[in-house]
């Protein structure tokens, strides 16, 4: 099989899948305790809270905690989802920005959202 790494497809194969099942135990966690994909309506105002739960996770890890008390689940599969939730969300910002047009122009786009 030779390696089509530059292609135009994305390499999806490339992801950890055992790492990214700990943070879909994490999504399903929040998905049962808030709502199923609650975080999409989450504000500009959000990002700093996002930001302060992903270091939250990653101290408690730092500090020897490697699973989170109320979910059983590994700190860093928190700090990670956090994170994505933060990437995305730089996203769907942008997007409400264009009036629901997708632009993933990626340049700038944390000044956009108000992370420097």
């Amino acid at each position: 099989m030779e390696n089509d790494i530059d292609g135009e497809k994305l390499p999806y194969e490339l992801l950890p899948a055992m790492a990214l099942d700990e943070v879909v135990q994490v999504l399903k966690f929040g998905a049962k305790k808030y709502s199923l994909s609650g975080w999409r309506s989450l504000v500009k105002g959000d990002m700093p809270k996002l930001i302060g739960a992903a270091l939250r996770h990653i101290f408690a890890y730092q500090r020897g905690e490697l699973i989170d008390s109320e979910t059983g689940i590994d700190h860093l599969a928190h700090a990670v989802c956090d994170l994505m939730f933060i990437q995305e969300l730089k996203f769907i910002l942008k997007e409400r920005e264009n009036g629901g047009k997708e632009d993933k122009e990626k340049e700038g786009s944390f000044k956009k959202v108000g992370i420097n």
